[in-house]
């Protein structure tokens, strides 16, 4: 059946969503050229030329939004790392010969099946986070799934250039990940599928390297940050103030910065992100397969600080509800608050 570019949409409800909690039942909704354009209440007739979709047995509500993963590795989904992710991982024996051998093909049969259960949980805006090692074209796969997937992705290119995470005969140089970024921008970069850089983690880049990675990004940057009381440690010795306030030193803490895991963020880290607008990604699931501490969302939240939810890797199921349950229920635990974040 030919669908036009005018269509009209009937449900049992329709959540909206808004400023207000709307809620139409029934309701419908109207979407031209690909943009919704009337949300209401009740069944209208259908307009000359529209296309009608009767789903009358549904509820219908807005799409989610995943704000950090690795979708590659949905081929190692259910499994988790015998590792310890801290400053000083290095990436050895069976883990690095899966990593090396993980080639542009497996990547982009990871990263398509990764979209469709995000699909399947009701996920149409995705990031993505993959690092780029030398010589290789993991990139390349994860990225051309992305493209035929049909979401919106913001994907996010990972460079590194001071850690054995990544084999030092693998990294870029700076000038060598500037022109790989720009590589995959004239590729692969479509209307849907955006590239963005990112300095993988401050324990694993150079100075140098953030800040040229954020001279080039076009909407946004992202990076690993303070997940563990290591990392804190780590930060305050190497610069002797905390990671978000270095960031804030070297210029690039602003309004298109998200910083992927805030746990352990201090009074004046929290301060400095209301300050500059940063923003940030809290991944409660995959944190807690992890071992990682659950921090207080409330500091954020009170701060009027965008917190977006991730599913990351490993999580064991691409489940939104389930993450979107975990965060609130550990939350509401945390501060022994019931009410906690209910709308």
């Amino acid at each position: 059946m030919l669908i036009s570019s005018s269509q009209l949409i009937y449900a049992a409800a329709v959540i909206t969503m808004n400023d207000a909690g709307d809620i139409f039942s029934p309701g419908y909704i109207r979407v031209t050229d690909a943009l919704i354009t009337e949300v209401g209440p009740g069944r209208p007739e259908a307009a000359a030329g529209e296309t009608v979709h009767d789903f009358s047995d549904d509820v219908l509500l807005p799409s989610f939004v995943n704000t950090h993963h690795h979708i590659a590795s949905s081929l190692l989904q259910g499994a988790e790392p015998k590792h310890k992710m801290a400053v000083g991982t290095v990436r050895d024996g069976a883990w690095l010969k899966m990593s090396i051998g993980l080639d542009k093909e497996q990547c982009q049969a990871g990263a398509s099946l990764g979209y469709l259960q995000l699909l399947e949980s009701g996920i149409t805006t995705t990031t993505d986070s993959q690092s780029s090692w030398k010589g290789l074209s993991k990139l390349d796969g994860s990225i051309s799934a992305a493209v035929q997937s049909g979401l919106r992705v913001i994907f996010f290119a990972a460079f590194v250039n001071r850690t054995e995470l990544v084999p030092t005969e693998y990294q870029l140089t700076i000038p060598e990940s500037l022109s790989e970024l720009e590589r995959l921008r004239s590729t692969y970069q479509n209307s849907r599928t955006s590239i963005e850089p990112e300095p993988l983690s401050l324990p694993r880049v150079t100075d140098d390297l953030v800040k040229a990675l954020h001279s080039q990004r076009n909407h946004i940057m992202a990076m690993h940050l303070t997940y563990s009381e290591e990392f804190e440690q780590w930060a305050r010795k190497e610069y002797g103030h905390p990671a978000v306030v270095h960031l804030d030193k070297l210029g690039v803490l602003d309004d298109a910065m998200l910083l992927a895991h805030p746990v352990h963020f201090d009074d004046q880290e929290v301060d400095l992100m209301a300050k500059r607008g940063a923003s940030a990604s809290y991944c409660a699931v995959s944190n807690m397969h992890m071992g990682l501490a659950i921090p207080d969302l409330r500091r954020f939240h009170d701060k009027k600080i965008a917190v977006g939810l991730g599913l990351d890797h490993p999580n064991g199921s691409h489940d939104f509800f389930e993450t979107m349950k975990t965060t609130l229920l550990t939350q509401r635990s945390l501060n022994r608050d019931q009410e906690s974040f209910t709308p």
